[in-house]
C-alpha cells in the first residue's frame, strides 16, 4: 500500500509524463516578461513545444544571454529565419530554431520553490 504522499506524487510524474508526450512542456523562467503576478522567475511556465508562433504569441527561448535563459518573451515580429522578441525593455532578434515552444499558461508564484 503506497502511502498517502507517495501516491499524488507519482499521479504527477504520471501526469507530466503522459503530457509530454503531447508536446506540452513545464519550465522555469529566469528572466523575462513580468506580469501583475511578479517577475518571469517567479512563475512557472506551461507551453507547447515547437517554434511556430505568429506576431503577438508569448514563447519561451533561448535568448543565448548567460543565466537568463529560459526567457519568457512577446513576439514582435516573424521572418523567414529569425524572430524579434521583446524581453522586458530589451528587443532582440534571435534564430527561429531558439524558440522553444508558445506559451499555454502561468502559474504564479511556484518558481519561487524552484
Amino acid at each position: 500500500m503506497l502511502s498517502k504522499y507517495l501516491r499524488p506524487a507519482i499521479l504527477v510524474v504520471v501526469l507530466f509524463v503522459v503530457l509530454s508526450f503531447f508536446g506540452i512542456r513545464i519550465t522555469h523562467p529566469q528572466s523575462g516578461l513580468r506580469s501583475a503576478l511578479g517577475p518571469a522567475n517567479s512563475n512557472l511556465v506551461i507551453y507547447v513545444h515547437g517554434n511556430k508562433v505568429a506576431v503577438g504569441n508569448r514563447a519561451i527561448v533561448s535568448t543565448g544571454v548567460p543565466g537568463s535563459d529560459p526567457s519568457l518573451v512577446f513576439i514582435r515580429g516573424v521572418e523567414a529565419t529569425t524572430v524579434d522578441v521583446q524581453s522586458q525593455k530589451i528587443l532582440q532578434r534571435i534564430e527561429k530554431k531558439a524558440i522553444k515552444g508558445k506559451l499555454f499558461l502561468v502559474i504564479p508564484f511556484l518558481g519561487y520553490i524552484f
